[in-house]
């Protein structure tokens, strides 16, 4: 949805909604009135699940247009289409199962590989709108740092909510790169012991 109605270098303004939402983690928190472009927003998003990036790139068009566009385009991909109410995705209010996980992954490949590209980053330096070094930011998929497993993954995203458990979508190619896996687990509760994950 920010890809197809945003311009990467256009300013956001951290809102005061966006700024709550990382309690727990303040070493993600963005500050109220702090400046970003959309495109770095969209790399803290994807890279360390940051959802004070999330909701402030929502605030740019409303939440619920924004949420609106993004159950239009969950249709577009073969997704029932109603399955979000907030463009953060915490809660028992947005939802999909496997296999709506794999159209959604099919869809990414063929038409939005930079998604893929951006979470198949091990780090992001971000920076304001003012060119002015914020801070370092690590991928929250320790399975990228892996020596063997970790030039051979496309990307993926990891995840993790009360309700929905420890979860990860990680899309690995062949040896001959010219085939990929598509690996889900979701509702887990052994992902960060086993795999070494910062959910």
């Amino acid at each position: 949805v920010v890809m197809d109605n945003y311009n990467p270098f256009q300013k956001v303004i951290i809102s005061k909604d966006g700024s709550l939402m990382e309690r727990g983690r303040p070493a993600f928190m963005l500050i109220p009135e702090q400046t970003f472009s959309v495109e770095s927003l969209l790399n803290l998003m994807l890279i360390e699940s940051n959802s004070s990036a999330s909701q402030s790139l929502a605030d740019v068009i409303g939440e619920d247009k924004f949420v609106s566009l993004m159950n239009e385009k969950a249709k577009a991909v073969g997704l029932d289409g109603d399955d979000f109410l907030t463009p953060v995705g915490r809660g028992e209010t947005n939802f999909l199962n496997a296999g709506e996980i794999v159209k959604l992954v099919h869809y990414i490949l063929e038409n939005k590989p930079e998604i893929f590209q951006i979470t198949a980053q091990k780090n992001y330096a971000l920076y304001d709108f003012n060119n002015v070094f914020v801070r370092n930011s690590k991928n929250m998929n320790n399975l990228l740092f892996d020596p063997d497993l970790g030039p051979n993954i496309l990307g993926g995203k990891t995840g993790e909510t009360t309700d929905a458990g420890q979860c990860i979508v990680l899309v690995v190619k062949y040896p001959d790169a010219k085939n990929y896996t598509i690996n889900i687990i979701l509702n887990s509760h052994i992902l960060k012991t086993y795999l070494n994950i910062n959910i």
